[in-house]
């Protein structure tokens, strides 16, 4: 006899063979077995049962210890997994530079919606982030281009070129980085904010807009730049959503798309959301001020825009490679207590 994993439960070790006498002994303990009705009366000492918890511990603590036991039981099982894909993860984040920038959120990052986003929102944010959103459409054996346009026919289809490398994808980015900014951007002066877009993480304020939110709310401009850079983490989540959407329905559906659709595709869902979240915002009192703030940072976007810095005076700053992305580092420490 073997003990379950449970340390309660019996099982009857493999292949047993008995004489022809107990032949029928056998076969009543092989449906017992089938129905875990085999238990014996056994001593934690001598069969370790894997809740036994030590003398020290007070009554009144006891289920707190238990539920203990089972979640370091089941961190110790997961280590040996959770390395492989930590380790895939970093091999991956130095090779492309858009999962390196994505990686730099950590877990309570890429799973808290705010009260602003979608649950589907934050999937397919938390997804990119960990490189399992799932590339497979019939026919990819045999062509993996990238269908969105024709241009990209010579491109294969990654997650770097469908958020980033892709035409539609530089649409959507210059769009968000003009109106947040207030400035003219030009296509190739993105890479300037490829870390703020990927990580979701707001740029600096340029001086343009700083200047019109001064002019704009004197007294209240800290509270105002608190709900734009708000603006800028919604616009950024739904334009990696928006990019996913429309490409499964290029893939799996063969419908066609432009540039100049798919960016007021992108403009059009952001600003409907942000809408209805100031809508709903300022129907409770504990957030009325906030949703009258965002929506009042909504009519910023519409403004005129200005030309972008000459070349050579950049706003962003580009991010230190030599520092470990912070979910891989949260990823480290948690395996190494897996293995405590």
């Amino acid at each position: 006899m073997e003990q379950a994993r449970d340390g309660l439960h019996w099982q009857i070790s493999g292949d047993t063979a008995v004489p022809k006498d107990y032949e029928k002994d056998l076969a009543t303990f092989r449906r017992l077995e089938a129905q875990n009705k085999i238990v014996f009366k056994a001593h934690p000492s001598l069969h370790a049962f894997p809740w036994s918890i030590p003398p020290k511990v007070s009554n009144h603590n006891i289920n707190q210890a238990l539920k203990k036991l089972s979640f370091a039981r089941a961190k110790g099982e997961l280590a040996p997994a959770l390395t492989k894909v930590v380790n895939r993860l970093e091999a991956r984040a130095k090779h492309d530079d858009g999962l390196w920038q994505a990686l730099q959120q950590t877990p309570n990052q890429l799973w808290r919606h705010r009260n602003a986003i979608t649950e589907y929102q934050v999937w397919i944010n938390y997804r990119l982030a960990v490189s399992q959103l799932n590339l497979y459409f019939d026919g990819r054996q045999t062509d993996n281009s990238c269908r969105k346009l024709a241009s990209c026919k010579e491109h294969k289809e990654t997650l770097a070129h469908i958020f980033w490398e892709c035409p539609c994808a530089n649409t959507y980015w210059e769009a968000l980085v003009t109106r947040w900014t207030g400035q003219r951007w030009q296509q190739h002066d993105l890479a300037k904010f490829k870390a703020n877009c990927m990580s979701r993480s707001p740029p600096k304020l340029s001086s343009v807009m700083q200047a019109r939110l001064q002019a704009t709310f004197t007294d209240e401009v800290e509270a105002y730049v608190i709900e734009w850079n708000r603006v800028w983490w919604i616009l950024s989540s739904i334009c990696i959503t928006v990019l996913w959407i429309q490409r499964n329905r290029v893939t799996h559906q063969q419908e066609q798309v432009t540039q100049q659709g798919s960016k007021q595709e992108f403009l059009k869902t952001g600003l409907q959301q942000l809408r209805a979240l100031t809508r709903r915002e300022r129907r409770h009192p504990h957030t009325k001020i906030q949703g009258t703030r965002l929506l009042l940072c909504l009519g910023m976007l519409a403004r005129p825009l200005q030309e972008a810095p000459p070349q050579g005076v950049s706003q962003v700053q580009p991010p230190d490679r030599t520092m470990t992305p912070a979910l891989i580092s949260w990823l480290r420490k948690f395996q190494t207590s897996c293995k405590q």
